[in-house]
């Protein structure tokens, strides 16, 4: 029956197709209410119901069960939609703002208040909707979630939810697991259970269901492509487990890191950060104290040693005629296709434009430095030439063989032109 219900709203759907998926969406929702059909007679006598809130709107029950108080409302939205379009409380105007694009770091002030309103309206409703839950039980309310603990047990609030919104109302901790007590104003009994016993019963035999339809998707209006998938070995694009924490090993992909941090601070004219600063962001990335802690001062001595270096300061100084440190750059290079990238230092220091690369990597045990400058430069060559490509568009800067590309090697200080 639910397979059912979801081919009728697709016929729906296809019924009320009208070019614009606003408009389509609109008219099926009106035809909606005309193709409503009651539910099944049969159950009819089960002195069970179960049903959505909206559905209970304006029915009464002996008894209401109500789950999942752990839900929250903003974690099902949106955070960073294509547009807002929201209503200023108090006056009869509404605002519309756009999102960020891609080379935009921040998004607009008007957007930032328009998603609070679009938050706030969203919180509300959800309010709107537990106290129509809570008050459809005439003699008995059963309500449940999962509460999240501390490691000292505890009550943690996290984010707007029911859960969340009993616990600033009673202002108690949750009782010891297995000993019930009773909050009072109003009255609610209380118990905390960390172990649900599995209920055994038959399962139902699995239902044959129909053939699939045949699918065709539709393709995509664009292709994004990345300049620095053009310098990554297959080993550098594998995904990590997402389950798999930071460890050790990590080490040199989070001196990357925190260097490319470090430069983009001091490029805004903010002192370096100390080494108990740089232990506690590589903390945060996950690795132990005593690894995070050794790294930090590696990482401290070899920033300081690239601020002696003339080529380098000159490039970083916050008086240059334009500069921008962790670009964002978007272009197209030919239609149907979209390019992006992030170029780690832009500057023009009144007479050449520089686009510089940071590669904080270093050669092996026993490899020789120079070689190992070679194969690098040549790794990354592609990328940088797609860089300057996209650096001459956005500046209009022509020919764009006048851009001077460099990869600086932080660990030697040195700085090889292509």
């Amino acid at each position: 029956r639910g397979v059912a219900n979801a081919r009728a709203y697709l016929d729906l759907l296809a019924a009320a197709d009208d070019g614009l998926p606003e408009a389509a969406f609109v008219k099926a929702d009106f035809n909606l209410q005309a193709a409503f059909q009651p539910p099944d007679p049969q159950a009819q006598a089960s002195p069970v119901e179960i049903l959505t809130v909206h559905g209970a709107k304006g029915l009464e029950f002996d008894q209401v069960f109500l789950p999942f108080l752990d839900w929250q409302p903003l974690k099902s939205e949106d955070n960073t939609p294509p547009f807002l379009l929201e209503e200023i409380p108090g006056r009869n105007l509404h605002g519309l703002a756009l999102s960020r694009p891609y080379v935009q770091e921040k998004p607009s002030s008007l957007y930032l208040l328009l998603r609070d309103l679009k938050n706030q309206r969203v919180v509300d409703e959800a309010r709107r909707v537990f106290y129509v839950a809570v008050t459809r039980a005439r003699q008995r309310l059963v309500m449940s979630g999962v509460a999240r603990l501390d490691k000292q047990g505890r009550w943690q609030s996290s984010g707007d939810s029911p859960l969340t919104w009993l616990k600033e109302h009673y202002r108690l901790d949750l009782p010891t697991a297995g000993f019930p007590v009773s909050w009072p104003d109003p009255e609610m009994d209380v118990e905390l259970i960390t172990e649900v016993q599995s209920l055994a019963g038959q399962t139902a035999p699995p239902r044959e269901l129909p053939a699939a339809w045949d699918f065709s998707p539709e393709a995509a209006p664009f292709e994004v492509s990345f300049p620095s998938a053009l310098a990554a070995s297959p080993q550098e694009t594998a995904t990590r487990p997402e389950s798999e924490a930071a460890t050790d090993g990590d080490a040199a992909r989070l001196r990357g890191v925190i260097m490319h941090r470090a430069f983009q601070t001091l490029a805004r004219g903010n002192p370096p950060p100390d080494a108990v600063s740089l232990a506690a962001a590589l903390r945060q990335e996950g690795l132990t104290r005593s690894v995070a802690a050794a790294l930090a001062a590696e990482i401290a001595a070899e920033l300081a040693a690239c601020q002696t270096d003339p080529f380098l300061t000159a490039l970083l100084a916050p008086d240059m005629p334009w500069a921008a440190s962790e670009w964002l750059l978007e272009d197209q290079p030919q239609p149907g296709a979209i390019r992006r990238g992030v170029i780690d230092l832009a500057a023009f220091n009144g007479q050449d434009w520089w686009l510089l690369d940071f590669k904080t990597s270093r050669p092996a045990p026993g490899e020789d430095w120079e070689a190992f400058i070679t194969q690098e430069t040549e790794k990354y060559r592609p990328q940088l030439l797609a860089y300057r490509e996209m650096a001459a568009k956005a500046k209009g800067i022509e020919p764009p063989e006048t851009i001077r590309l460099g990869i600086y090697f932080t660990a030697c200080r040195r700085v090889v032109e292509m």
